[in-house]
Order: C-alpha cells, then sequence, then structure tokens
C-alpha cells in the first residue's frame, strides 16, 4: 500500500492600493517595473488549508479554515 500525504495553503489577497511613489525601488526594478502597476496587497483573513491522503490512487481531500487549524 502506498500512502502519499500533501499539504496545501490558499490563500486569498486584498488590494489595498496601487503603489504610486515608487522612489524606493532599486534603479534595476523600477526599470523592469515601469509598464507594469505595483499593488499594496494584505493577506485576507480567512484561508483554507487542503490536507489531501492519497491511497492506491484515491484522493481524499480534507478542508478546514486555517483559523480552525491549530498550527
Amino acid at each position: 500500500m502506498v500512502i502519499t500525504e500533501t499539504r496545501r495553503d490558499d490563500s486569498s489577497w486584498i488590494v489595498e492600493g496601487e503603489l504610486t511613489d515608487r522612489s524606493a525601488l532599486s534603479d534595476e526594478l523600477a526599470d523592469f517595473c515601469a509598464q507594469y502597476p505595483i499593488y499594496h496587497v494584505k493577506k485576507a483573513q480567512e484561508s483554507l488549508e487542503v490536507t489531501g491522503i492519497q491511497t492506491q490512487g484515491e484522493v481524499i481531500e480534507l478542508t478546514a479554515p486555517s483559523s480552525f487549524n491549530s498550527n
């Protein structure tokens, strides 16, 4: 019997706004990102943690809010 356990943390992020003052960026980073917007983001309060256990081709996924996890 082969048992494989995997763990994946899925997180949601909230955009708080766009970075307009790029003076803190290095010249190289400012040049690289010049044509792209840069956003301030924060991690959302509620995330999901998925634990999958695979036994002989069958996958069982257990999902719980990360706030439920004691880790």
